[in-house]
């Protein structure tokens, strides 16, 4: 009886991102709502709102929930290019936001100590991963590895990894480790 009713509860207080096809807690959306036509949308993050907000009937032409699609390219593997940017955070260069344009819409970015130990990092609605920081590599190892033995992530299939840079104006560089899922998320 009470998994029945902890079930209504669920279904009534949840909704899809129509961006990204993403479930959304309705009491608490964390990319906020919009209402159109009457109807109140639910959003995962601010990404996917601003996409929705620039042009609403785009992302409801059948309910199909397609993710924008942008311009990044793939290498010849068919990895999408990520295309990173690190932004100072602070006036004195203490910290510095991490961040890249999603081809699901959204724009992920992660606040990461300069020099810390500590990468910070972001998992986006469509499956994507990264981690910028020093110990970047070890770090989303460890936590796919965690996500893999709790089967968070077989509906995107298996995971291709990658590390590069993020050049600062200090001219210090970001160590960004990334992995794609095979099957994105829409």
């Amino acid at each position: 009886m009470i998994n029945w009713l902890v079930n209504i509860f669920q279904k009534k207080t949840k909704s899809v991102d129509p961006v990204c096809g993403m479930q959304v807690n309705k009491i608490d959306p964390i990319g906020g709502t919009y209402d159109h036509d009457g109807i109140t949308y639910y959003f995962c993050s601010s990404g996917c709102f601003k996409a929705f907000s620039q042009d609403p009937d785009e992302f409801l032409i059948n309910n199909q929930h397609q993710p924008r699609q942008n311009n990044r390219s793939e290498n010849i593997d068919g990895i999408v290019e990520w295309g990173f940017e690190a932004k100072p955070f602070d006036d004195v260069n203490k910290f510095v936001i991490v961040g890249y344009s999603c081809i699901c819409g959204c724009t992920p970015g992660v606040r990461y100590q300069i020099d810390s130990d500590e990468s910070g990092w972001e998992h986006c609605c469509c499956g994507r991963v990264y981690f910028a920081g020093n110990k970047s590599v070890e770090q989303i190892e460890l936590y796919m590895k965690d996500r893999a033995q709790t089967k968070m992530d077989e509906d995107v299939g298996p995971y291709t990894y990658r590390t590069t840079s993020v050049d600062l104006d200090s001219g210090k560089s970001i160590l960004v480790s990334y992995a794609q899922p095979a099957n994105p998320r829409k």
